[in-house]
């Protein structure tokens, strides 16, 4: 992608970048709930978050986000 391209192909480039983004601000919010799970509590979590679901089924949760998000992102650019 070098080269120039016509305004067609620059729009699918700029969908192409912001969907990236969007998987790896996916990928950084999922993955971030280790060190939040793992440096607080549970209980002073329930008290930010009222719908908190427990340490576990939020690393679960973030990690399975965080993994699916970089394995679409790869077969994106792959393909």
């Amino acid at each position: 992608r070098l080269g120039s391209c016509d305004p067609l192909c620059a729009l699918s480039d700029r969908r192409e970048r912001a969907f990236v983004l969007a998987l790896n601000a996916v990928a950084f919010l999922g993955y971030g709930f280790f060190p939040v799970t793992f440096f607080c509590a549970d209980p002073s979590l329930k008290q930010w978050v009222p719908a908190w679901p427990g340490a576990d089924a939020a690393q679960y949760w973030g990690n399975l986000a965080g993994d699916a998000a970089w394995t679409v992102e790869a077969a994106l650019l792959m393909w």
